[in-house]
């Protein structure tokens, strides 16, 4: 009788220890920003483990980790770990699913679409020997600066105009123009002032890619060489569909090419 009475007792420990680990377990694949229980895990070069609509915010925000505050570099672009992803599914298969619902229908989940990581912000350099302004002449015109829009990936950069249409950019009224629209890469502009001020940018995609217009800030940056952002779209192809005026223009400019 006490044989069986220590094995039960045995049965029993080991029953409380598998709950306290699963209890455990779902802590660990909770996101530590929106405290969801992960669907799309993703894993930062400083190993901490996120959620990929929350990445994604993060990377536009201020381009740091939470947990460490750890610089994501440029080239960084957040991916789905797949074989974590898996874990957590067989783990808490209902969490999971709810969770994977959720982001369905809110439009943030990724699944088998491509993501394209873009590069917006400021450049900046010191002027010698700079000249008054013309809005106001006890300044002067000491900061010159470039805004732009690119891909973030520097093999990459010369196919930005396959994505954009155009980028429209908003200065300040004391430049003349103030409002700029470039229509074909690199979509950029050049300017020379002696304060910073904030522009808004419009940023419209090809059709192809089904982007809606994107509209966003950058506050100049005149400290060191200038201040870059980030933002990501998600297609379902790197490439324009077969049938697109895009993708028709490419190949007639091939043939011509080829004659």
């Amino acid at each position: 009788m006490e044989k069986k009475s220590q094995t039960q007792k045995a049965k029993g420990t080991t029953t409380s220890t598998v709950t306290k680990t699963e209890k455990k377990g779902k802590a660990d694949f909770e996101c530590p920003v929106c405290l969801e229980i992960i669907a799309e895990p993703v894993m930062t070069p400083c190993k901490h483990l996120f959620c990929l609509s929350c990445q994604k915010q993060l990377i536009q925000v201020n381009a740091t980790c939470p947990m460490c505050r750890r610089q994501f570099d440029e080239q960084f672009v957040p991916k789905v770990d797949l074989e974590t992803q898996q874990q957590i599914e067989q783990l808490f298969p209902a969490d999971f699913a709810e969770r994977k619902s959720q982001l369905i229908s809110a439009g943030l989940w990724r699944g088998n679409k491509v993501a394209i990581k873009f590069s917006f912000g400021n450049l900046h350099e010191e002027v010698k020997n700079p000249k008054p302004a013309n809005s106001d002449n006890t300044k002067v015109n000491c900061h010159r600066w470039i805004m732009y829009v690119a891909l973030s990936n520097e093999q990459d950069k010369e196919k930005v105009g396959r994505f954009i249409q155009s980028v429209t950019y908003h200065l300040h009224p004391t430049f003349k123009p103030s409002v700029i629209k470039v229509s074909e890469p690199p979509f950029l502009i050049s300017r020379i002032g002696w304060g910073y001020f904030e522009i808004h940018m419009e940023i419209v995609f090809k059709k192809w890619t089904g982007i809606a217009k994107m509209e966003l800030d950058h506050m100049l940056c005149f400290d060191g060489k200038g201040k870059q952002e980030a933002f990501i779209i998600e297609l379902e192809s790197e490439e324009p569909p077969a049938g697109s005026e895009e993708n028709q223009l490419a190949k007639r400019f091939e043939k011509s090419v080829n004659v």
